[in-house]
């Protein structure tokens, strides 16, 4: 085993302490150490510089019910943030809380544990709920339970935390009404004796009071561990002067000599934990078989408030309130501890306390997500006249049951593309009875393309939107007879519009559906896994579509006529497998749908092995940012071991880096790459993998891996360098795994990821056209090649003001190809890179993969195909001088 441990050297550690002494002085002038450009800044625009909206603030695009009382609403919500137009899509259930048939509750973890967190997705799936989002907030370095009040099916789960001021509550009274208040706890245990001892919290895992005084939570206290704490160690981060006692039927069974009972707390009991004074009543006045007596229960932090709290049926803990009165409220925390434009959630109810209000706001890559001030205002604007802030970031979830389903789907993208475990959530659930079929749903695309097989499925829904069986005898037509049924399959053999009809149960439903044609289409375009040829590669395709009435679909290439050139190879369904490419010097392949054409043209690619770590090893070393984050780097079995540790350091942006060469200056890569690849065994932390390189200008360019490592096991990771802009050569200096201060608690803070067989892939430089000159006189067949006299049986001529070409004997002469199609009257223009599609008398003509209109068609005269010149010369970016005196074109 070859097994090599760097530690950070001492000048390393001085230069890292400098930077951090910097920091605390010019803010403004420091970039965190290789974790630039990680959290957003919030620039706020004068009145007098504020552009104003192209478009309503706030805009409902979709709604549908999703059980009766329970509507799903999607919005689109504008702003201006710095000066620029940003727009965040936001997603609303609306509960009408005096429907009989609806109620809301809390999901609690899996199987109704507080201390096992799941996805909203699977608890609503496991506990029949129509729809939900993510709950409470939780610590993730303890044992994972909500830090507020959780009331589920009208039993206390978890009691609120004592002593922390401003944390806000959502919950329902006996008689359906919402609440959002804070809430407190009180309780405690009788002994046989008449002794008493207050009880502190229920199921609680350890924090640090706040007011009046700062102290361990479970410092000389009674916590009471019902069967919902799934874990046989409770509050674990300490054990002092620890004692438990098993209770059950109100009777004391055991009482541990010292320290924990390794036993869940029975359904019929629950546990005592005590420490300090309250371990030393225990040995006081606590003895196995005397009767026992617990009382407890949530009461409001305002004694004025005469809430009975014992007949809530649910309650959700939360952070600050964020609306009162329907207006922006003052925060009851510090809007710091949840700052930056992410993804958010939401409860709330309506002024007249009928309906709940279920928010998310998103952050991905199509959704500019919402500050706290900003989700104020979105919540306002969804109706709500109370509400407050549940956990968001990367616990934001909503899920929902699309009409006529059995099971929800994830209705916003969550951050990280991954459905983050939470504690618990909200779901809202139908008791209503079953009905009679009411709907049906049509699911399968409305856009299709001909001989493409599209699947379509009916659902059913009753009178009150809960899905019902839909009967086996279901018809398929098609009205219009564009395509014909096999089952539920459809197959358009013409374009146009296909009315599309299913019928059962005496009910229909229809559904317009556009085969796609030539006519249709805006663009088509072969897009390829990889930017590059390689031998031996096996390369996907897909097809990207989009048609003059704006829908865009992306679509397998198989099934579809392709032709490749420059290149030995075959298509196999939807992948290009080359097999040689012994003298190409460039690739080409063209894609055919209904007499729309669109050419791929690929540089044959070279890789080179940057790093293997066993006979291509750079120098390695280690480094961490800021001070307090440790770790190391190992080379074991030709393999690099990068361990972090983020649990120092503070709350700023964190890294642990693998240092390549010289620390100034780094490794160099040859030439200029295209693309990175490695090997990356992933630890599903949800951290970033980033790389580091000095450009030719010594300019530090920070490159994103992987945005999360959202898995475990070893995956090849690739990353597109060419539409970085990088200014050639560079040098690695990094690679290094990040944890931005944003978001931080929803990342793993120590692991240890493995990287190998780093490879660098360029391509080759596309061969140069022909630099001819052709000149041309209107009305003269005779031309001038590279000052070459010809005579050509076609002169060029100007027709209505537009100058029409022979378009054979200029292609060829500048070192194009021509293609007749006789049936279509089609004539195809293939030069360079470049194919362009002409019908004789038409003015639409196709340009690389994209429909387009000229002034003029392209005409037959004389037995020759003329098209206009203003065409050629602006698609195919000639230079084009006119010489009104001698009505001369010289093209070059």
């Amino acid at each position: 085993m070859n097994l090599q441990k760097i530690k950070t050297t001492q000048p390393l550690l001085k230069k890292i302490t400098g930077i951090c002494i910097a920091s605390t002085l010019i803010v403004s002038a420091l970039q965190p150490l290789g974790l630039g450009n990680l959290a957003p800044s919030i620039n706020v625009a004068t009145a007098a510089t504020t552009p104003k909206l192209s478009v309503p603030a706030w805009v409902n695009i979709k709604q549908e019910p999703l059980t009766a009382g329970a509507y799903l609403r999607n919005y689109v919500w504008s702003s201006i943030r710095a000066n620029k137009e940003i727009h965040t899509d936001v997603s609303v259930v609306e509960v009408d809380l005096q429907n009989a048939y609806v109620r809301l509750d809390v999901m609690t973890g899996v199987n109704n544990q507080t201390t096992i967190k799941d996805s909203v997705r699977d608890m609503a799936n496991s506990t029949g709920a129509v729809a939900g989002t993510n709950g409470d907030f939780f610590n993730t370095q303890s044992e994972n339970v909500p830090m507020g009040a959780d009331i589920a099916q009208g039993v206390l789960m978890t009691s609120p935390q004592l002593e922390t001021p401003g944390y806000y509550n959502f919950a329902i009274t006996a008689d359906n009404k919402p609440v959002v208040d804070m809430f407190s706890f009180q309780g405690q245990v009788q002994t046989a004796d008449g002794a008493v001892f207050p009880i502190n919290g229920v199921n609680k895992s350890y924090y640090w009071t706040e007011s009046p005084t700062v102290h361990h939570s479970h410092d000389n206290s009674i916590f009471v561990y019902t069967n919902a704490w799934g874990k046989t160690g409770r509050a674990v981060d300490r054990n002092a002067n620890l004692k438990e006692v098993l209770v059950q039927n109100n009777v004391i069974q055991q009482i541990a000599d010292k320290g924990a009972l390794p036993i869940i707390a029975p359904v019929d009991g629950y546990i005592l934990r005590t420490e300090g004074t309250a371990a030393q009543f225990v040995r006081d006045h606590m003895h196995v078989g005397d009767p026992i007596t617990s009382t407890y229960g949530i009461i409001p932090q305002d004694p004025t408030k005469t809430y009975d709290t014992s007949k809530f049926k649910m309650m959700i803990g939360g952070q600050t309130i964020l609306v009162d009165n329907g207006k922006p409220s003052a925060y009851s925390r510090t809007s710091a501890e949840i700052g930056g434009y992410r993804s958010r959630t939401g409860i709330g109810y309506s002024q007249d306390q009928r309906y709940a209000y279920l928010i998310t706001a998103e952050a991905s890559n199509d959704s500019a997500g919402a500050s706290i001030a900003e989700f104020q205002q979105i919540m306002v604007a969804a109706g709500v006249w109370k509400g407050m802030n549940l956990d968001g970031g990367g616990s934001t979830q909503l899920v929902a049951r699309p009409l006529g389903s059995t099971t929800v789907s994830m209705v916003n993208q969550t951050e990280n593309s991954y459905e983050r475990p939470v504690v618990n959530g909200v779901g809202v659930y139908s008791s209503a009875p079953k009905g009679s079929l009411k709907g049906l749903v049509f699911t399968g695309s409305n856009a299709v393309f001909l001989n493409e097989p599209v699947t379509f499925t009916l659902k059913g829904y009753d009178e009150y939107y809960n899905p019902i069986e839909v009967p086996a005898d279901t018809k398929w037509t098609d009205a219009s007879g564009i395509g014909t049924f096999e089952g539920n399959i459809f197959k358009a053999k013409k374009t146009g519009t296909a009315t599309v009809k299913a019928t059962v149960g005496g009910i229909s439903q229809t559904l317009k559906v556009q085969v796609i044609g030539r006519e249709d289409i805006a663009s088509l375009s072969l897009v390829p896994a990889t930017p590059f040829l390689s031998e031996d590669a096996t390369i996907p395709l897909t097809i990207k579509v989009t048609t003059k009435s704006g829908v865009s679909r992306t679509i397998s290439a198989a099934g579809l006529p392709m032709e490749i050139s420059g290149f030995k190879g075959e298509i196999n369904g939807d992948k290009l497998h080359v097999t040689s490419l012994d003298g190409s010097t460039m690739g080409q392949i063209v894609v055919h749908y209904d007499g729309f054409s669109s050419m791929l043209t690929l540089p044959i690619g070279t890789s080179t092995l940057w790093a293997d770590f066993e006979k291509v090893n750079p120098t390695l070393s280690y480094e961490a940012y800021p001070v307090g984050v440790t770790g190391a780097v190992y080379n074991i079995n030709n393999e690099i071991h990068l361990q972090y540790d983020f649990t120092g350091g503070g709350a700023s942006n964190k890294a642990s880096y693998a240092v390549f060469g010289d620390p100034e200056k780094g490794t160099p890569v040859k030439g200029e790459p295209q693309k990175l690849s490695l090997r990356l065994y992933g630890d599903n932390s949800l951290n970033m993998l980033r790389t580091e390189a000095f450009d030719k200008n010594g300019k530090l360019q920070r490159i994103d891996i992987v945005k999360s490592i959202n898995w475990t096991g070893w995956k090849t990771v690739e990353v597109d360098l060419s539409s970085l802009n990088l200014v050639y050569p560079i040098s690695i200096q990094h690679i290094y795994v990040a944890s931005p201060a944003l978001g931080q608690d929803e990342r793993a803070t120590t692991g240890e990821i493995y990287f190998d067989d780093v490879i660098f892939s360029y391509k080759t430089a596309l061969p140069q056209l022909a630099k001819n000159q052709v000149k041309l006189t209107i009305n003269k067949r005779t031309i001038t090649v590279n000052g070459t006299s010809k005579t050509i049986d076609q002169a060029p001529l100007n027709i209505d003001g537009n100058t029409l070409v022979p378009v054979r004997f200029v292609i060829e002469q500048l070192g194009g190809a021509i293609k007749w199609d006789p049936k279509e009257e089609k004539v195809s223009i293939l030069r360079g890179n470049q194919l362009i599609d002409f019908w004789i008398g038409k003015k639409d003509f196709i340009m690389s993969g994209t429909a387009a209109t000229s002034l003029a068609a392209p005409q037959i005269i004389n037995g020759r195909t003329m098209v206009p010149l203003r065409v050629l010369s602006e698609k195919l970016g000639w230079t084009v001088t006119w010489n009104d005196k001698t009505k001369s074109i010289t093209l070059e």
